[in-house]
């Protein structure tokens, strides 16, 4: 289980946890949004029409989620040390030169347990995932019960 979870705690389950969440309130506003625009209108086929379109809309919007954290993450993962040395010698040509302990505060801290190794995400991760099984079983003993329906 350990391990299990180690894996769903990898950045790229982190990018898919975050765009599953992001997900939830953009389905949220869609779903607002439909509800207002299907109260004006009676006709049966632009109701459904619409609330495939909503659908669509909302599987579109996770994609676009994932997209857009799966490119911020590569464009700040592709920065290399020598950009940062770079860029710090650069921020550090501006400042005022000033001698080594000048102006400084130093804190020692205490040794302090480390902070416990959680990854919410993980947990998430697996909760979606025996839900997506959970309700994958449901729709196949449904079917099923069709099909015994239909037979009889």
């Amino acid at each position: 289980m350990s391990t299990l979870l180690q894996w769903f705690a990898s950045a790229e389950w982190v990018q898919i946890v975050t765009a599953l969440l992001h997900s939830l309130w953009q389905g949220a506003v869609i779903a607002l949004l439909l509800a207002l625009f299907l109260r004006r209108f009676s006709d049966p086929v632009v109701r459904y029409r619409v609330s495939l379109a909503a659908l669509v809309g909302v599987v579109l919007a996770g994609m676009l989620t994932w997209a857009v954290l799966t490119t911020s993450e590569h464009n700040s993962s592709t920065m290399s040390g020598n950009e940062t040395l770079v860029q710090s010698q650069a921020s550090r040509a501006d400042a005022p030169l000033l001698p080594d302990n000048a102006g400084k505060i130093i804190v020692t801290a205490k040794n302090l347990p480390p902070a416990p190794d959680f990854h919410w995400t993980g947990w998430l991760a697996l909760i979606w995932l025996v839900g997506c099984g959970l309700m994958l079983i449901r729709t196949a003993v449904k079917v099923a019960g069709a099909g015994r329906l239909r037979r009889s």
